[in-house]
């Protein structure tokens, strides 16, 4: 199986990205190894954009009765809470999408949690999906160096 050039290790609000460094070609017990990337605090952090809340749960005015009665009508009820993962995932995306093309890899792998690789792989384009080698359920953010690098090249 192909090593791909990135890891990248996401949960809802930390990216930790690795370039998979090759072992050196006729040195006897040389082995790959993870080097972790020193990423922007944007694409390490990323916020979605939750201060920009326009869907809330509220009422509105259906029309007016006789007099000065008004009819209420219930608003759609939105889960606000589901909004902020979607947002959260898109701003993941994007950093991945950066990680990707700043570090010119031409494969990559992702680790995330199973609530949300499905999520952060739907908004990120095709033209960079299409080079995802493996990807992998997990929250591994926290994990020391030592311990991913076992992980994922065993």
């Amino acid at each position: 199986m192909k090593t791909p050039d990135l890891y990248l290790i996401a949960n809802g609000n930390s990216l930790r990205a690795f370039r998979c460094n090759p072992k050196e070609e006729g040195v006897e017990g040389a082995r790959s190894h993870l080097a972790e990337l020193k990423l922007e605090e944007a694409d390490a952090h990323p916020k979605g954009n939750i201060e920009d809340d326009t869907d809330r749960p509220g009422r509105f005015d259906a029309n007016q009765g006789r007099g000065n009665q008004s009819n209420l009508v219930s608003g759609e009820n939105h889960s606000l809470s589901q909004e902020h993962e979607k947002r959260q995932a898109a701003a993941l995306a994007l950093a991945v999408q950066r990680v990707i093309k700043s570090n010119h890899a031409s494969s990559w792998s992702l680790v995330a949690p199973a609530q949300w690789k499905n999520e952060i792989l739907s908004f990120v384009p095709s033209e960079i999906s299409k080079h995802l080698l493996d990807s992998t359920e997990g929250d591994w953010v926290k994990f020391p160096h030592a311990k991913i690098e076992s992980r994922l090249l065993g």
